[in-house]
């Protein structure tokens, strides 16, 4: 069987997992042994085991990145404390209201 196939049949048994239907009715709809979907349902979860992994690594990564910019601006709000001159604390204070933007940005996913 061509690798498309058995990718069309795999999203049907996905849809039917969705749905709570049995391995047994799951067979007989498709045509194919009970033994082939249950290696089909397990091939699915390791994918979305997978999946999950790699997002829940890309999350923590952008709560890391968060942090950083988190930081950096706290840090540049203090400095604007000790600066006397105008220009120098408006520059602080511009810079520290762009991180602060970025990292709304990333916490609601707006990264681009």
């Amino acid at each position: 069987m061509d690798s498309d196939k058995i990718e069309e049949r795999r999203e049907n048994v996905w849809h039917f997992m969705t749905r709570g239907i049995s391995s047994t009715v799951m067979a007989e709809l498709l045509g194919v042994s009970r033994a082939t979907i249950h290696a089909d349902m397990k091939i699915i979860k390791e994918r979305w085991i997978e999946r999950a992994a790699v997002v829940s690594e890309a999350a923590i990564l952008a709560h890391e990145e968060i942090e950083k910019l988190l930081g950096i601006a706290s840090a540049l709000t203090i400095e604007m404390e000790v600066v006397k001159g105008a220009k120098e604390k408006a520059a602080l204070a511009k810079t520290a209201g762009y991180l602060l933007f970025l990292a709304g940005r990333l916490k609601q996913g707006g990264g681009k």
